[in-house]
């Protein structure tokens, strides 16, 4: 008999879970190859990758408000609120 999920996720350094819809992918669908991956936002920044460096060198005490002024982006910041309980 085969071995369960935990320990073949142990094995392969995958989690349990990640392992259990592999299971279930391959039992609905008799397929474990990789999926294609999906578009990201990691191309958004690509254009000032090289801007960005001198930038900072050239005033290191900027704030991101500033740097995102000075590339001429229309990035808005990620914030997170917290709530006081």
């Amino acid at each position: 008999m085969g071995c369960g999920a935990q320990a073949v996720a142990e094995r392969h350094l995958v989690s349990a879970v990640w392992m259990r819809r592999l299971k279930q992918r391959r039992r609905e669908t008799l397929e474990v190859e990789p999926r294609a991956q999906r578009g990201g936002s990691h191309a958004i920044l690509a254009p000032h990758l090289t801007i960005w460096p001198t930038s900072v060198e050239a005033q290191p005490d900027r704030t991101l408000e500033e740097l995102n002024d000075a590339l001429g982006t229309s990035h808005q910041r990620a914030t997170r609120r917290v709530i006081a309980a």
